[in-house]
């Protein structure tokens, strides 16, 4: 029975982390958006932040192919958008890690 105990002490530590970790992300997203002068709301609404994240990384106003990239291949096209968002604010690709 004590394993159990600390089996589910384990996955709440995880889901708790995950939570505070994504609400983090969705605050800083927000600053970003106002930096871009976009209105920070625009970032907590999952598929319209989404597109405002690439019209911000990528400078157009419509969707493009690089949705097709979102479906086929999602880790490639993660991080190549947060290299062109980090390049949208005059940084590095570098700084995309951080």
């Amino acid at each position: 029975m004590a394993e159990l105990y600390i089996v589910l002490a384990v996955y709440l530590f995880v889901i708790v982390t995950f939570i505070l970790l994504s609400f983090a992300g969705a605050i800083v997203r927000s600053f970003l958006f106002s930096r871009a002068g976009e209105s920070a709301w625009k970032s907590f609404i999952p598929f319209y932040g989404s597109f405002i994240y690439h019209k911000i990384a990528f400078g157009e106003k419509k969707i493009s192919g690089f949705w097709f990239l979102n479906l086929a291949i999602p880790g490639f096209y993660s991080v190549y958008t947060s290299i062109k968002f980090a390049r949208a604010f005059g940084r590095t690709s570098g700084f995309f890690l951080f």
